[in-house]
């Protein structure tokens, strides 16, 4: 009766040391695939790979100069939302995870839509945010450019931003904060001064209360949050940096504090754009690419640690697949 009383007494031991364990225990398991776009014969398509570099898999076949671009995993790793490029607009379709059973997917439109991208998922999956710009088109710049939400079934629509016309900025690339209360997104000045700078923004998931984290002479662009919330990683050049200068990946608080710089090319060569967080926070995947997006230079996916150290190239694809040009995303292991 003893030795019983004795095994009992250590498996409740063992069982209270276990539950107390902590939760990143288990982070090995919850990376999964991480998609991105990626050139096919002149027409980017959605592609899959594994955090290793193996495993490469062509999820969409579009059409030649109908191609996939904007892609976003379901917080649950089961399916993907990315753009099509449509006949009046572009529209977003969502498939299965290995690219089956594709529908569209975008909510009606009655203005004159120029189209929807950048689709990202609430992390409990039941919203989406993504922009949607409106014509007419005037000096290559859309009407409206603004960040909307709507629910995962595409119905009730939300506008969150650019409610005011004429605009002098545009809205793009928005991200939910893990516990779904922020969105971080950022802002380009079209006819704001000075003009053709982008700044990175959080408000609240309702719209209110934008406040601005970055100076505009950084022009950063393509915030993600990471999943413990604590910071936003971000690149400057919002669209790639112009002709001898470099674009770097940084990381920021959602209060605007701790500015840190993650890597540091210099020489007015490589262009570094981030691309997403691992689900488990430990790692950045991002853009590693040349003067332009079919020139010289690497032109691939790269991870490198959440501090930036352990740069570990992650594609090796011809430089004209261009790789992550469009958009990447880390999805969870389902």
């Amino acid at each position: 009766m003893r030795k019983l009383g004795l095994t009992a007494v250590l498996l409740a031991v063992l069982a209270a040391s276990l539950a107390a364990l902590p939760a990143t225990a288990t982070h090995a398991t919850t990376n999964g695939l991480i998609a991105f776009n990626a050139n096919v014969q002149g027409t980017s398509q959605v592609f899959t790979i594994r955090p290793d570099g193996t495993g490469l898999t062509q999820l969409t076949h579009g059409k030649p100069g109908a191609g996939q671009y904007g892609v976003t995993w379901s917080p649950d790793g089961t399916s993907v939302l990315y753009q099509v490029p449509g006949r009046s607009f572009d529209i977003l379709y969502k498939a299965d995870a290995d690219g089956s059973g594709a529908t569209h997917w975008s909510p009606p439109c009655t203005h004159r839509c120029l189209g929807d991208d950048y689709p990202a998922y609430s992390p409990s999956g039941g919203q989406v945010a993504f922009e949607r710009a409106f014509g007419p088109v005037k000096n290559n710049t859309a009407a409206v450019d603004a960040i909307f939400t709507t629910n995962a079934q595409a119905g009730a629509l939300t506008q969150l931003t650019q409610k005011k016309t004429p605009t002098s900025t545009e809205d793009h690339r928005p991200a939910w904060s893990p516990n779904g209360k922020q969105i971080v997104f950022q802002r380009l000045n079209t006819l704001a001064s000075p003009r053709n700078l982008g700044a990175i923004y959080v408000m609240n998931a309702n719209g209110s209360a934008p406040r601005k984290l970055t100076a505009l002479a950084m022009d950063a662009g393509s915030p993600y949050w990471s999943p413990d919330s604590k910071t936003i990683v971000f690149n400057s050049y919002q669209d790639g940096s112009p002709t001898g200068k470099d674009a770097n990946i940084y990381t920021i608080r959602p209060d605007g504090t701790g500015l840190k710089q993650l890597t540091h090319y210099s020489g007015g060569h490589l262009q570094a754009l981030a691309k997403d967080f691992s689900p488990d926070g430990t790692k950045i995947v991002f853009h590693l690419r040349g003067p332009n997006e079919i020139g010289p230079g690497f032109n691939q996916l790269f991870t490198m640690n959440a501090d930036g150290n352990a740069i570990h190239q992650l594609t090796h694809l011809p430089p004209r697949s261009n790789p992550g040009g469009g958009s990447a995303s880390w999805g969870t292991a389902s």
